[in-house]
């Protein structure tokens, strides 16, 4: 992959530009689960010192990008099952109530055309496999449920930044052999807005949420090997 001149006037600068990128890259399974970085390396596709590199890694691990094995390297972390059921939980419950909330409010009622086209957008998308450019679609979909009754804020706590979550998302996108299932998810919600009945949209918004477990429970075993496995029951 090449990399960009980077402007060494600043570490900060520099540190803040490794961070960002190996933080997209992990998020999007560009590095995989288990895999091992070295500072070395990192250091010369970058063009500078450990410095920058190893402070990046350090945000990274306190945000449970990288798991540091002492006297062994830095590592990719493991998705993390419980995390995820955590994180999806929340966020079912916080994405009903504020579209149970606006849907009696009528928030969504001029905007139903505009919807539609995003569907319309995700579907050519999904033909084309263009999965990052889906990915970005499905957020920007659910965002916009947000945005109407200005609850923006919402997504703050509905795992955005959540790198069990988020990959195990992408991981859900790009291993589904029927991907467009979660176009036809997104459509019955839509459609719950617009018949403005709440039971089937809690139903829709239930179902499309727990798609990812559809996904990864019955992939292959190499997505099984990204996963850190649920505890048992004590």
């Amino acid at each position: 992959m090449p990399y960009a001149v980077f402007d060494h006037s600043s570490n900060l600068n520099l540190k803040q530009t490794i961070y960002r990128q190996l933080r997209e890259d992990i998020f999007s399974i560009r590095l995989v689960p288990g895999e091992k970085l070295s500072e070395v390396k990192l250091a010369s596709q970058y063009g500078c010192s450990r410095v920058p590199v190893r402070e990046a890694l350090h945000q990274l691990r306190l945000e449970g990008c990288i798991d540091l094995k002492p006297q062994v390297g830095s590592f990719i972390s493991y998705i993390d099952y419980e995390n995820l059921e955590q994180v999806r939980y929340v966020r079912e419950c916080l994405e009903t109530q504020v579209m149970l909330n606006a849907l009696q409010e009528n928030a969504y009622g001029d905007s139903i055309e505009e919807l539609q086209s995003l569907l319309d957008q995700q579907w050519n998308a999904y033909k084309k496999k263009e999965l990052i450019l889906a990915h970005q679609l499905d957020d920007l979909f659910h965002l916009f449920f947000l945005k109407l009754p200005h609850k923006e804020f919402v997504r703050d706590y509905m795992g955005a930044n959540n790198v069990h979550y988020q990959r195990a998302r992408f991981l859900a996108l790009k291993y589904d052999p029927n991907p467009e299932i979660l176009v036809w998810q997104h459509q019955a919600i839509l459609d719950a807005v617009v018949a403005r009945d709440e039971t089937a949209l809690k139903k829709a918004i239930h179902i499309h949420l727990n798609n990812l477990y559809r996904v990864i429970d019955s992939a292959s075993e190499e997505i099984r090997n990204y996963i850190r496995p649920k505890r048992a029951d004590t």
